[in-house]
């Protein structure tokens, strides 16, 4: 039987997401540390919050403090150690987390951008929640950068295309959609893309260049959780 630290997971920002971050975190033991028994994989729980809107306009709702605040609470009576979050809109809430929980709070706007700093990227392209890009969550961590984010328009685009993932649908035409941000944020110099919102990696994957953050996240869980060092490289170059 294995002695990891219990994880806390607050999800439901989206549910899907939070669905497969913990899909991603499972495999993760399974192809990097050989886990096979039910005891060789860590203990988890893991909240669904309705929390209010925070994709199509710009979180001001004291309510999704409150919120997470008391599934933090509750997961610490549970014995978490460690507490992730699969949403980057909803980072700003972070440091207040910390604070009142005295417990491991990742921040997956962190979590990223320190992967992309490996890359010593000069120019990165940010797609992202109205909430996301107004409080400037990866302008001010990824400050050294020259970020490339969304013209008014695009942002309207992924706007729809989230919460399009949100109701389930997973269509051809909203995958070009964000295909094509992609590509134009390149044509204008950006060497890594950040998919700013988890929803995101629900619809697009295996572009070069792009940045996972809920591939990030799941990693950041399993590297504290195992003390272990994950490979680095994430994205495809």
């Amino acid at each position: 039987m294995t002695n990891y630290p219990t994880i806390g997971i607050i999800g439901g920002m989206g549910p899907e997401a939070t669905i497969e971050l913990y899909r991603r975190i499972i495999r993760i033991f399974q192809r990097e540390f050989g886990a096979r028994d039910d005891a060789e994989f860590p203990e988890m729980y893991i909240v669904n919050l309705p929390i209010p809107d925070v994709v199509a306009q710009v979180a001001d709702n004291p309510e999704v403090e409150r919120q997470l605040l008391q599934a933090g609470k509750n997961l610490v009576r549970c014995g978490v150690q460690l507490i992730a979050i699969p949403c980057n809109s909803v980072m700003f809430t972070v440091p207040m987390l910390r604070e009142q929980l005295q417990v491991q709070v990742l921040n997956i706007v962190e979590e990223a951008a320190t992967e992309v700093e490996k890359y010593r990227a000069r120019r990165v392209g940010v797609l992202a929640t109205m909430t996301t890009v107004q409080n400037a969550s990866y302008q001010k961590r990824l400050g050294n950068a020259e970020l490339i984010l969304p013209t008014t328009e695009e942002q309207k685009r992924i706007t729809q295309v989230i919460l399009n993932v949100l109701s389930g649908e997973k269509t051809a035409s909203d995958r070009e959609t964000i295909r094509k941000i992609i590509d134009r944020m390149k044509e204008c110099g950006a060497e890594k893309v950040i998919l700013g919102c988890t929803e995101l990696p629900l619809l697009v994957s295996d572009i070069e260049g792009v940045v996972d953050t809920l591939e990030v996240l799941a990693r950041s869980i399993v590297r504290w959780t195992t003390r272990d060092t994950l490979p680095r490289n994430l994205f495809k170059e």
